[in-house]
């Protein structure tokens, strides 16, 4: 049991620190809400990077995850077909995948070319990696981002709400949705092609499937 303590500790160390050798560095906003995430669950972190692990460790912690996914004992990662997740016990994470020939920065914006009656628009923040758009009705908000796909990360409360997967026009999409409620507040995320979409509000699953596939470029 140690041995497995020690193992699955090294394969924390090399999910999330970065090797000396690597060329990537992740966006300062991706690095502010990891470090917030790590600090509430494992205490404050050191952003020291450590040491490449040899290859010999390297190949034992891969044999020993795959010995174990295959006992059923490892859960909460998963891959989607369009996106990465980590599950904990109070929060999911959420990451883009294959982003490899999407754009690096907004070369376009979507927008919603309708809005649902009594919803206007309140504020709308573009930057160089997303835009956040909000919408009031009341009391009542929405909101419609788009992301670039490398630089996508979101955070789910997974004690009060679940997931499901599906497809809108054969890319993959999930609705997250508060469980026990007497609203419809969720959110759809959308692997778009270039981008990341996702509409959020007190709407069915079906109205925000709706809202997503009726976007255009501005």
């Amino acid at each position: 049991m140690d041995m497995l303590k020690e193992v699955l500790s090294e394969v924390w160390l090399q999910e999330y620190t970065i090797p000396e050798e690597t060329a990537h560095e992740f966006s300062s906003r991706h690095c502010e809400k990891m470090q917030k995430i790590f600090s509430r669950k494992f205490g404050r972190m050191s952003h020291k990077r450590n040491k490449k692990l040899s290859v010999r460790k390297r190949v034992l912690i891969a044999c020993v995850m795959i010995f174990l996914a295959s006992c059923g004992i490892v859960a909460g990662a998963a891959v989607y077909n369009s996106f990465s997740h980590k599950d904990y016990s109070d929060h999911t994470e959420l990451f883009a995948v294959n982003a490899e020939n999407c754009p690096k920065t907004i070369e376009y914006v979507y927008y919603l070319p309708e809005i649902p009656e009594g919803y206007i628009l309140s504020e709308q923040i573009i930057s160089v990696k997303s835009v956040y758009t909000t919408y009031f009705k009341n009391n009542r908000g929405m909101t419609f981002e788009q992301y670039v796909k490398e630089d996508y990360y979101k955070y789910f409360d997974n004690e009060r709400s679940a997931s499901e997967e599906f497809e809108i026009d054969n890319h993959t999409a999930i609705y997250w949705y508060v469980k026990n409620s007497k609203s419809n507040f969720g959110s759809v995320v959308w692997d778009h092609g270039d981008y990341i979409l996702e509409v959020g509000g007190d709407f069915t699953k079906d109205e925000l499937v709706e809202l997503l596939k009726s976007v255009k470029k501005s």
